[in-house]
C-alpha cells in the first residue's frame, strides 16, 4: 500500500502521495495525508502506518545548521536520531516487512530512510510504497518535457492509483 514520490527542482522539494490503506481484503482512503510538514522538512511514509504517524506527530526534526553538508547531516545526525527515537518507543524493526520507509525533503534535497536499517540515501527523484514503480515509470516518461512540477507529481501518483491495486486517492501535493 502507498505511493509517495518526491524530487528536487530549482532548490525546492516536491512531494506527493495518495491516501490508500489496505490489508488482505480491503482498500480504503484515510482522511489524513501520508505526508507531513515538520519545520523545514517534508516527510512522507509507507509501510507501517503507526510508525509513520508517530514520526509525524512525535519526532522533532532539528533545523539543519547553515554551514553543514546536508547529506552528511542527514546520515550522521538525523538517521541516528531516528534510531534512538525508535528505541525509546521500543519499536521492533527486526523484520523488514514490519518497518516503514520515509522520504525526507529538506533544503531542496531528497533522502530516503528505512526504519529497517536506518540507511539514508540521497536521490534526485525517489518513490516508496507499492506504487513506486508506476510513479517512477511515469516520472521517467514525462520528466523530459516542460511540465509544471506539481503536474508531474499529479501524473505520477495518478499512474500508481490507476495501476496498483493497493493505491487509492485522493492525492496530496506538498512543496518546500
Amino acid at each position: 500500500m502507498t505511493c509517495i514520490i518526491a524530487f528536487s527542482h530549482d532548490d525546492k522539494v516536491y512531494m506527493a502521495g495518495e491516501r490508500g490503506h489496505s490489508d488482505s481484503s480491503i482498500l480504503t482512503a484515510s482522511k489524513q495525508p501520508k505526508i507531513f510538514r515538520i519545520n523545514d522538512y517534508l516527510v512522507g511514509y509507507s509501510g507501517a502506518t503507526g510508525q509513520g504517524q508517530l514520526i509525524g506527530y512525535r519526532f522533532s526534526f532539528p533545523p539543519v545548521p547553515k554551514a553543514v553538508d546536508v547529506n552528511e547531516y542527514m546520515v550522521s545526525e538525523i538517521a541516528p536520531l531516528l534510531r534512538t527515537f525508535y528505541q525509546s518507543y521500543e519499536i521492533n524493526t527486526d523484520k523488514e516487512e514490519d518497518c516503514a520507509d520515509f522520504i525526507v525533503g529538506v533544503k531542496g534535497r531528497v533522502f530516503e530512510i528505512s526504519s529497517y536499517d536506518f540507511q539514508c540515501v540521497e536521490y534526485d527523484v525517489t518513490a516508496i510504497g507499492s506504487g513506486r514503480e508506476y510513479a517512477l515509470g511515469a516520472y521517467h516518461a514525462i520528466s523530459q518535457y516542460e511540465i509544471d512540477p506539481e503536474q508531474v507529481l499529479r501524473l505520477c501518483v495518478e499512474a500508481a492509483i490507476e495501476y496498483s491495486p493497493s493505491c487509492k486517492g485522493p492525492l496530496d501535493i506538498f512543496v518546500t
